[in-house]
């Protein structure tokens, strides 16, 4: 396998996109995001890296870093064109969630397909590794159930769909902007904003 020698693998590279905090000192906590043929999409969600804690974490033991903010909503912005970063952004809006990894994105008829496992809230960074090795001995009993035990909830995910419509500039308030067949998401305008309502892709 070649590998590229640390001094030139980013010698070409380049910087498409800055995304500004929306608050300094609780930055919100990335890992992965979306990419599409025309777009990039980064969802800004309320579980959000400490720096008060972090710069404390260093004279002080400190479990958790993370924390899921109280704002009950959360943004999703994306840009259009990689050529061009600073030409295209909507600013989407949904009900809070945390996640950690994305599953597929794609173009379909105006409208960009985002499918990602999503946590209700940010409880799993509470999670330490005595208390996975724990639910991990409970799982091998045959009548473990995952909704009845407080910290094994925190590891189901719902995988989620969510559908971001691009052609918005001819819509009215209150009108479902998503036109994909068989879609069950939603994208509503409202105040000068797109409120968006996730399709589950499992069930319960």
């Amino acid at each position: 396998m070649n590998v590229l020698p640390s001094d030139i693998a980013f010698s070409d590279a380049s910087i498409l996109y800055s995304i500004p905090f929306t608050n300094q000192f609780s930055p919100s906590y990335y890992l992965s995001f979306f990419m599409t043929k025309n777009y990039f999409v980064f969802v800004q969600q309320p579980l959000v890296i400490s720096v008060p804690s972090l710069v404390w974490g260093f004279y002080v033991d400190k479990k958790s870093l993370m924390h899921c903010s109280g704002n009950q909503r959360r943004k999703i912005d994306f840009m259009l064109s990689r050529n061009k970063p600073a030409a295209f952004r909507i600013t989407y809006e949904s009900e809070a969630f945390a996640f950690f990894h994305t599953i597929n994105s794609y173009e379909e008829d105006d409208h960009i397909i985002c499918d990602l496992c999503c946590y209700s809230d940010g409880s799993i960074v509470t999670l330490y590794l005595d208390t996975l090795q724990s639910i991990c001995e409970e799982v091998e009993n045959s009548d473990f159930n995952w909704y009845d035990n407080e910290d094994g909830k925190c590891l189901l995910t719902d995988i989620r769909r969510y559908v971001l419509p691009l052609n918005i500039s001819q819509s009215n308030d209150s009108e479902n902007l998503v036109r994909l067949q068989n879609s069950k998401a939603k994208a509503i305008k409202s105040e000068n904003k797109i409120v968006i309502d996730y399709e589950s892709l499992v069930e319960s």
